[in-house]
C-alpha cells in the first residue's frame, strides 16, 4: 500500500503544539522517502505540508524555512504543470511571506498564482487569493503613507455584498483573513435578510 504525503498531514486540521514535532518528523521523513524513489510530484507536496506546518508554529526561523520549502515546491509544481499544486505551494509562500513582511516578494507570488487561479476556478480558490493579495497592497501602501496596515472592512463587505453567486466563497475568504490578522481561531458574520427583523 502507497502512502502519499497528502495522508500524512491533513492541511485542514490544525496541528497543535504537542503534534507538531511528530508532524515536521513524519514530513521530514516523507522528503527522503520520495527523494530516493525519485517522485517529485509527492516530494512537491510534502515540501508544501512541511511549509504549512512551519508557517503556524511562527516565528522567525520556522517562517524563512516556510518560505524555502514553499518556493522549492511552487517549483517543482511549475516544472511538473501541475495547477494545483502550483497555488496552493503559492499561497503557502505567499502567506510566508506576509508574515515575515516580505511584501513585495508575496505579492509577486500571488499575481501569477492569481492568474492560474483565474484559469481554474474548479480550485475554489480565487476568492483567497484576491483578499490575499489586497492585504499585501494595503501594506504596501499603508508601509509608504506611514499608517498601520489594516484593510477597509467595510469596503471589503460592500464588495462581498455584490458578489452574487459567490458571496459564500468570497465571505469565508474574508472571515479566514479577519482571524488571521486578529490570529483567532473562528469568525463569523451575521447578516439580517430583507423583509426580517
Amino acid at each position: 500500500m502507497e502512502i502519499t504525503a497528502r495522508q500524512l498531514v491533513n492541511p485542514g486540521v490544525l496541528v497543535y503544539d504537542e503534534k507538531r514535532r511528530e508532524a515536521i518528523g513524519s514530513l521530514h521523513a516523507s522528503l527522503v522517502a520520495f527523494e530516493e524513489t525519485r517522485n517529485p510530484f509527492e516530494l512537491a507536496w510534502s515540501r508544501t505540508w512541511l511549509a504549512g506546518v512551519y508557517l503556524e508554529q511562527g516565528g522567525r526561523e520556522p517562517l524563512l524555512r516556510a518560505a524555502r520549502e514553499a518556493n522549492t515546491a511552487l517549483e517543482a509544481f511549475r516544472a511538473l504543470e501541475d495547477d494545483l499544486g502550483y497555488c496552493t505551494a503559492g499561497m503557502t509562500a505567499a502567506r510566508a511571506h506576509k508574515a515575515l513582511g516580505n511584501h513585495d516578494e508575496g505579492l509577486l507570488v500571488l499575481y501569477d498564482v492569481e492568474r492560474v487561479c483565474d484559469e481554474n476556478p474548479c480550485f475554489g480558490l480565487l476568492p483567497e487569493v484576491r483578499t490575499l493579495r489586497k492585504e499585501f497592497e494595503c501594506a504596501l501602501v499603508s508601509g509608504t503613507a506611514g499608517e498601520s496596515s489594516q484593510l477597509n472592512l467595510f469596503s471589503e463587505l460592500y464588495t462581498l455584498a455584490s458578489s452574487g453567486p459567490q458571496f459564500e466563497a468570497n465571505a469565508a475568504a474574508v472571515l479566514r483573513s479577519l482571524c488571521g490578522k486578529v490570529q483567532g481561531s473562528a469568525a463569523f458574520l451575521a447578516l439580517v435578510l430583507p423583509g426580517r427583523s
